[in-house]
């Protein structure tokens, strides 16, 4: 993996819920269009289960055969009050479970999460996959799949707002747990750019310096790698080329 700095100039001043009561067995919700190219397909509907006395782990849900209802996700679990002791006892949070089956051609995939509060756990046919923790913070799942369907479980434990807050991690308004903004699965080629930073400083006369970072990650063998790209403000265009390197695996 290598990180790629550049600085441009540019005559441009800028660059562009619901709760979950006791509910019949559901089917498992309909897989997700499999993964073709890189392109991310949102996965919005997933069965939900509530879990108060911490009783999931034991009674082996990370596998995805608990009963459940279905949501669309983003999904706030404790949306449902918020006022009087109804309200205060959904402040003080809970843990729920996720599941839902998703369809895939085979290969390498990534799971993004755009936000889970306050502790995910994810597993994949009930095999570990990821553990998170933070509400704001946007985490991957990558993992090679087979051809054919796949269970995706994710386990959100929201209890303790003091605790919360103790580490570092507390919010400003209500706790409202659960899978709160989109996830997204696609698959991925052979190298990834992530992690984009953008950072502009303001000169005299309308001119901007932009400075451009971004992060590569080759996950095949040795190759060499050129970052391209451009910089658009309305009908104006800037392009911007990195040196070509050399990267190994990784």
């Amino acid at each position: 993996m290598i990180r790629f700095r550049a600085l441009v100039l540019a005559a441009v001043a800028g660059v562009a819920a619901g709760g979950c009561g006791a509910s019949p067995p559901s089917p498992p919700p309909r897989p997700a269009p499999p993964a073709t190219s890189t392109d991310p397909v949102a996965l919005v509907r997933w069965g939900y289960r509530p879990d108060p006395h911490h009783l999931g782990r034991r009674r082996g849900w990370s596998r995805g055969t608990f009963a459940a209802r279905l949501v669309s996700v983003p999904h706030a679990a404790d949306a449902w009050a918020v006022n009087g002791a109804a309200g205060h006892r959904a402040y003080a949070g809970s843990i729920g479970w996720y599941r839902r089956t998703v369809a895939v051609r085979g290969g390498r995939y990534v799971l993004r999460f755009g936000s889970a509060h306050y502790v995910a756990t994810v597993w994949i046919d009930g095999r570990l996959a990821a553990r998170h923790t933070g509400a704001y913070e946007a985490f991957a799942v990558r993992a090679r799949l087979a051809r054919g369907a796949h269970i995706v479980v994710v386990r959100v434990d929201w209890r303790s707002p003091a605790g919360q807050r103790a580490a570092g991690w507390g919010r400003g308004w209500f706790n409202f747990g659960g899978l709160n903004r989109p996830v997204t699965l696609a698959a991925l080629s052979r190298s990834e750019i992530g992690a984009v930073r953008l950072q502009t400083r303001l000169r005299p006369g309308g001119v901007a310096r932009i400075g451009v970072q971004a992060r590569v990650r080759n996950d095949a063998g040795p190759r060499r790698l050129r970052v391209v790209g451009r910089l658009r403000r309305g009908a104006r265009s800037v392009r911007f080329a990195f040196g070509a390197v050399r990267l190994v695996r990784g």
